[in-house]
């Protein structure tokens, strides 16, 4: 039964790590548009100000700096996986008896 467990938990761990990759991506654009639309702090508030005020700069800045939030989420989940995958590689082969 371990090794059913085992192997089955291998072959869903690409999904499961894609599905959290998604879901990240999916709460970091909700986040921004809700700062958009309904908040008055955060970078979404920012970029708005900032293009009522005709400050290129900030907007682009604020542009930026949730780019690199969103790449750095992005690069940690996927830093993750590739741990999780190592992990459970190992663990396999340990369990397997070579």
């Amino acid at each position: 039964m371990q090794r059913v467990s085992a192997i089955v938990l291998l072959a869903a761990l690409p999904s499961l790590f894609t599905g959290v990759r998604e879901g990240l991506a999916a709460a970091w654009q909700s986040l921004v548009i809700v700062e958009l639309f309904a908040s008055f702090d955060g970078l979404g508030y920012l970029m708005t100000w900032g293009r009522q005020l005709f400050q290129l700069e900030l907007v682009i800045v604020a542009m930026i700096v949730i780019a690199a939030i969103g790449l750095s989420l992005e690069r940690d989940a996927f830093r993750r996986n590739r741990k999780g995958d190592s992990f459970f590689c190992a663990n396999q082969i340990h369990h397997s008896g070579r």
